[in-house]
């Protein structure tokens, strides 16, 4: 696999676990 792939699959998943995790937790590092 592309290097690229791995990095938008990597983005993804964080996305996702932020989602689970709770936005309200993550919005005061933003």
């Amino acid at each position: 696999m592309n290097p690229i792939i791995w990095v938008v699959f990597t983005l993804l998943a964080l996305d996702a676990i932020r989602e689970v995790m709770g936005v309200s937790s993550l919005t005061a590092l933003w």
